[in-house]
């Protein structure tokens, strides 16, 4: 009986779910509760499952099934409102995979990770499926079958069936993983063939066939290097923080513990950056101005999450977010470094290594709050902590588990209950509230109409007032702003990284084709009138008076320019 009620319940919440987000992009509008009620649902008949019935080793295999529908439809919260793609990566990458199926090859100095479009490409060449929606939907699919993997892996560490599937439902509860993972990236693919490297050679190490499996896992290496740069970095720290970990342990205590062959860790560290040198020399280049930023004493504390706590125009969701971010860290961190100073714990390599790994990405987090500049590494704190929480959260559990008093474990458990839910607090209301859409820059399902009826290509390309409405129009230049050097798109001349104009004042009456966003405008205006942006003369007189008349009155005057399309979001000019 509690397995047939907590089922139907279960996708009785998914029904729920995806009828909400199809509901957005029909223009219907459903309560915001809706969302909210199917989230419940679905967490919490998880959760009862995990913590009641998931003793069944056949009923396990189930409940692991549903965690995997339940992170497809969470991903679905970013694909399903939109007639297009969220966010501004996917659409260069669009491009990019078009480009390649049109022509067969890659410009590898401008695409030295190919690897997510050429699986794409393949799939859209066997299955028919045209490829703005493989880059819509596939990184949903491939992040369950690394969510699959990760379970596997997890269990591997932990031996026990309950604390996997509570781990792996903490793990596609974290904010960043729901909507970065969602997107179409290269870390989506990158991660993937990540644990699936090491997930072959630690299973591999307990194999008759050792030497296939390391063979077997090479070979997943180096589609990895060809897939993202960041993840073939970041096995590199894996296993340089595994074998540290795996012999200070040996040193300290006397005992035998699973250590990895120098060996395989010095072919790792050759492979990767032979890659780096020969192909792709930026990553390196990244490397040491983080490392530089390190000893910046100016750039120290610019621009970082941190400051933006006493920023006065943050809100009162803001600080829940924030402040409930420091809670459950400080409260984990605390549990993880108990368990590993003050218990037995800290004489298996399963927990010390996840534990250590864990503090070392949180090193790096709290570097890129309070100390480095958002430009050193172009990395921000929440995606360093998920490479931490991937194998992170494994240890944390088992902490919980390991507590002596049920009353203290119950504690534990209501905390990572509570974190389950703040990962979901933290998606945009934008995302499931159709009232509060009316405040975003993405596009519409109408401006995505008028792009498909409308030709918008031109000589000289267009002027947009947001990046992201730039891209629907023009692919083709958009893709080339960002992978060109400044040499060879000599017609684009940046203003400021602030307005968000790509064009200079003296390009602009040349282009045939001229978009603004009108809320992106008036926003802008806001601040320059409230102080909060400031221009010099120059830069203002740039970003032309012009322009900002054409938004407002709505005018066919300006160069003669004709009227095409007018909205709430949008403006059009020929």
């Amino acid at each position: 009986m509690q397995r047939t009620c907590s089922t139907g319940v279960f996708f009785i919440g998914i029904l729920l779910l995806i009828a909400h987000l199809l509901s957005i992009s029909a223009g219907i509008v459903f309560h915001p509760a809706v969302f909210w009620v199917s989230i419940v649902l679905i967490i919490g008949s998880l959760i009862f499952q995990i913590l009641k019935v998931s003793s069944d080793s056949s009923f396990s295999n189930f409940i692991i099934f549903e965690i995997l529908v339940a992170n497809f439809a969470f991903h679905m919260i970013y694909a399903l409102p939109y007639s297009g793609l969220y966010g501004g990566s996917p659409t260069p990458d669009l491009w990019a995979l078009n480009h390649f199926l049109e022509n067969g090859s890659f410009d590898i100095a401008t695409k030295p990770f190919p690897g997510f479009e050429i699986i794409s490409g393949s799939f859209s060449l066997v299955t028919g499926i045209k490829t703005f929606d493989v880059v819509k939907f596939i990184p949903s699919i491939l992040d369950t079958m690394l969510v699959l993997l990760l379970y596997h892996f997890l269990k591997l560490i932990l031996k026990n069936t309950k604390h996997a599937l509570l781990t792996i439902l903490l793990f596609i509860s974290l904010y960043y993983h729901l909507w970065f993972y969602s997107t179409f990236h290269w870390e989506v693919l990158g991660s993937l063939l990540l644990i699936l490297t090491l997930y072959l050679y630690f299973i591999g190490r307990k194999s008759q066939q050792k030497q296939t499996f390391v063979v077997l896992a090479i070979m997943c290496l180096i589609s990895l290097i060809f897939s993202h740069h960041l993840s073939s970095f970041i096995i590199v720290i894996f296993l340089i923080i595994f074998l540290a970990t795996s012999y200070g342990m040996k040193l300290v205590f006397k005992d035998k513990t699973l250590n990895i062959p120098v060996t395989f860790v010095a072919i790792v560290l050759v492979i990767v950056f032979a890659y780096y040198s020969y192909v792709y020399i930026a990553a390196i280049r990244v490397m040491v101005e983080f490392g530089q930023g390190l000893f910046d004493l100016d750039a120290m504390g610019q621009e970082t999450y941190g400051s933006q706590v006493l920023s006065p125009s943050i809100t009162i969701r803001q600080y829940i977010e924030q402040y409930g971010f420091f809670a459950f860290h400080a409260l984990f961190g605390a549990i993880i470094a108990y368990n590993l100073i003050f218990t037995r714990r800290k004489r298996d390599v399963w927990y010390a290594f996840p534990a250590i790994y864990l503090i070392f990405w949180g090193f790096i987090g709290i570097l890129l709050m309070y100390v480095l500049s958002r430009a050193s590494g172009n990395l921000d704190s929440e995606r360093a902590l998920i490479f931490g929480w991937i194998f992170g959260l494994a240890p944390l559990v088992a902490g919980i588990y390991g507590f002596k008093h049920k009353w203290v474990q119950r504690i534990g458990i209501g905390a990572l209950t509570l974190f389950i839910f703040f990962g979901m607090y933290k998606i945009s209301p934008i995302q499931w509230n159709p009232a509060a859409q009316q405040n975003n820059n993405t596009a519409t399902s109408q401006d995505f109409v008028l792009a498909e009826s409308v030709d918008f290509t031109g000589s000289v390309g267009l002027f947009s007032g947001q990046t992201t409405l730039m891209a629907i129009y023009n692919t083709h230049d958009f893709y080339n702003q960002y992978t060109r050097v400044p040499e060879f798109r000599p017609y684009l001349v940046p203003i400021t990284t602030r307005s968000g104009f790509s064009y200079g004042h003296e390009q602009f009456p040349e282009l045939e084709w001229v978009i603004l966003n009108r809320k992106y405008v008036a926003k802008e205006n806001e601040q320059v009138s409230a102080g909060i942006l400031k221009y010099t003369d120059e830069e203002a007189r740039e970003l032309s008076e012009n322009v900002i008349r054409l938004s407002e009155d709505g005018y066919d005057g300006y160069q003669r320019r004709n009227l095409v399309y007018s909205s709430n979001e949008l403006i059009v000019f020929k």
